[in-house]
């Protein structure tokens, strides 16, 4: 997609102006992040995934804001509120939103009292 060293030229016929308007598309897209986290979560999340969360949530820089969309989360385990409890120790200057949260999940969260730690907005999508 991109040239593979830099300076490498491209001829149009190579689909260079293609690669342009994706460097820029992509710098916006970085500059963006800088302002603010989000993540989107899908699925089921219990032991089987404690890795896959870990990584995810690893990759976060905690100098901004954080918003981890929640819409299409159907399960969770005490592996995944433990790793929603380091994020949080993690961003300690920073809050963390969770997003759409399903019913389900929500009363888990409130059981263990996570309401204290992250702010909650949105509805979740009651299709899923």
């Amino acid at each position: 997609m991109f040239p593979r060293a830099i300076g490498e030229a491209l001829l149009p016929s190579q689909g260079a102006s293609r690669i342009r308007s994706e460097r820029r598309c992509y710098d916006r897209l970085a500059l963006r992040s800088h302002a603010h986290r989000r993540v989107e979560l899908d699925g089921e999340y219990d032991l089987s995934r404690k890795d896959e969360v870990a990584s995810l949530f690893a990759r976060l820089v905690p100098d901004a804001p954080a918003s981890i969309d929640m819409s299409r989360v159907t399960y969770i385990d005490s592996t995944f509120l433990r790793e929603l409890a380091l994020l949080h120790f993690r961003f300690k200057d920073f809050p963390v939103t969770l997003i759409n949260v399903c019913p389900n999940v929500r009363r888990i969260l409130d059981i263990v009292k996570f309401d204290r730690l992250f702010r909650f907005a949105g509805d979740p999508d009651p299709s899923v």
